[in-house]
């Protein structure tokens, strides 16, 4: 028998792990287990389909079956690691058509394009959406962006659905 305890986390803790979770099909006591034991978080996110598989590389690497997935999980780790980093990246504007990479508000992701927030602008936590109606190169640039923020090295956005598995 396994013994339980419920415990008290923040609101971005709790969110971290729904990512997690939500890509890797784990439970939240096996993604705090491996955390904590030197299981890097990205075996965690991998998660197989058909149309793809991308991953970025920080400290850790992040997988995911589309960008749009992969993005969501880097700008939540990074929010994660340094609190306050999404409300710095929100005051980046894309230079073509004024778009925001993330906002609490929709209509400030798409000012615009509005015709653009119904399909394109994610939830990527409870209190911000993100600009997923982005190319491999785009997503790359935001990561430019986004490692800038937080004063990280500059990930690589990676196409792993051309390497073949060994």
């Amino acid at each position: 028998m396994t013994l339980t305890q419920k415990i008290d986390i923040d609101h971005d803790v709790y969110m971290a792990l729904e990512v997690i979770a939500s890509s890797s099909g784990k439970d939240y006591s096996t993604i705090l287990r491996d955390m904590l034991s030197s299981t890097p978080l990205g075996e965690q996110l991998r998660q197989k389909r058909g149309s793809g598989a991308w991953s970025v590389h920080l400290p850790l690497e992040i997988k995911g079956t589309s960008i749009p997935r992969v993005l969501r999980a880097t700008l939540s780790q990074l929010q994660y690691a340094k609190p306050g980093f999404l409300d710095k990246l929100s005051e980046y504007k894309t230079e073509r058509v004024a778009r925001r990479i993330v906002s609490r508000k929709r209509e400030e992701v798409y000012p615009t394009t509005p015709h653009l927030i119904k399909d394109y602008c994610y939830k990527l936590n409870w209190e911000w959406y993100f600009h997923a109606n982005i190319s491999a190169p785009s997503c790359q640039k935001y990561l430019e962006v986004a490692a800038s923020v937080a004063g990280i090295e500059t990930p690589q956005l990676v196409d792993r659905s051309s390497v073949t598995p060994s």
